[in-house]
């Protein structure tokens, strides 16, 4: 966008400069020239990285921020894919329609890549707008610039610009995007309809640099406050009543957890009672066996003592041993011979 500087020229001295899809940094020297304080460059496209470093290792009020400005980030996600061209300056982080390709018939696609993504109102933000100077917003993020423009102007940052430069489609050339006429309704409705120009090389992909109405921009924002304050009071008087309606369902709920707890409490009460009642019981019995117990002791005492006596006074009794019965032997009947030879002997006396 080098070839469209008169707007930077005329709004010298120039206070701080947010430049998304700054390329290789080339217009950072009209900034400069134009007294710019602070230069915020925002670019996707990897190539442009060794440039834009050499500028902020150079320039102290440059400040590079590799990746694309987003109006809102994806959910649970610091990357969004880059759709990437022949022609760098024709990068999107939205899908091409099949206009683009009728309008630049040399174009060709290049493979895609992830890109770190960054929050365009946290941009703005951490460039202190509130400081004095002529505060220059230029968007070169091709389908994407109504989507940072409302962003801008929902977080009242956009009103703190005093330049709007913007390149856009004269027909909307990504799914999503939007005609760069409406992009310059939009600026006037909110206050950026003085010194507009509609230029660039290119009648097809042209270039709008519009001013602030300082008086229209403070009209606009005061609208907006008052819509806000409405929208809050709105909002205030809906979480009151929320709130009527939480405290008395806390209250029902409360009610309802005593008596329960009261439930619980008399459960519990009841079942110690009951455990206590056990336990005197337990312990009257113990008590009961241990006396009986000890009344037997007693008794066995006195019983032992009395077995240990009678010994040592009657001494021990022995019981004689009883007698073996003799068993006579039977006569034996004289064998033959010698009834043979006492018959001889009686016969020889006679």
């Amino acid at each position: 966008m080098t070839e469209h500087k008169n707007g930077v020229a005329r709004c010298a001295p120039l206070g701080r400069v947010l430049h998304i899809g700054a390329g290789a940094g080339q217009d950072v020297p009209a900034y400069l020239a134009a007294g710019a304080c602070q230069i915020t460059l925002v670019e996707p496209e990897a190539e442009f990285q060794p440039a834009l470093a050499a500028l902020a290792q150079e320039q102290a009020a440059v400040h590079v921020v590799m990746g694309a400005a987003v109006a809102t980030l994806p959910e649970g996600e610091a990357t969004a894919l880059l759709r990437r061209f022949s022609f760098a300056g024709l990068n999107s982080l939205l899908p091409p329609k099949a206009g683009l390709q009728a309008l630049f018939p040399g174009l060709q696609p290049v493979e895609p890549v992830l890109v770190a993504v960054h929050d365009v109102v946290a941009l703005a933000r951490d460039m202190d707008l509130d400081q004095a100077g002529a505060h220059v917003l230029v968007l070169e993020a091709p389908g994407q610039a109504l989507d940072l423009l409302t962003a801008l102007q929902a977080a009242d940052l956009l009103e703190k610009f005093r330049l709007i430069r913007v390149q856009e489609g004269r027909l909307p050339l990504y799914e999503g995007a939007t005609a760069i006429s409406e992009i310059e309704s939009y600026l006037a409705e909110v206050g950026f309809g003085t010194a507009v120009v509609l230029g660039g090389k290119d009648p097809d992909w042209p270039v709008l640099e519009v001013e602030a109405d300082a008086e229209l921009t403070q009209q606009v924002s005061m609208r907006v406050h008052r819509a806000t304050l409405a929208d809050l009071a709105a909002a205030e008087r809906s979480n009151r009543m929320l709130s009527d309606r939480l405290a008395q369902a806390e209250a029902a709920r409360g009610v309802a957890e005593i008596r329960t707890a009261q439930q619980n409490l008399g459960v519990a009460l009841r079942m110690q009672f009951l455990r206590e009642t056990d336990l005197k019981e337990l312990q009257q019995r113990y008590a009961d066996l241990l006396q009986h117990k000890e009344s037997q002791d007693a008794v066995l005492h006195r019983l032992s003592e009395k077995m240990t006596l009678v010994p040592a006074v009657t001494g021990p009794v022995v019981k004689p041993a009883p007698k073996k019965p003799t068993r006579k032997k039977p006569a034996t009947a004289p064998s033959k011979p010698a009834q043979t030879a006492r018959r001889a002997k009686k016969d020889s006396k006679q």
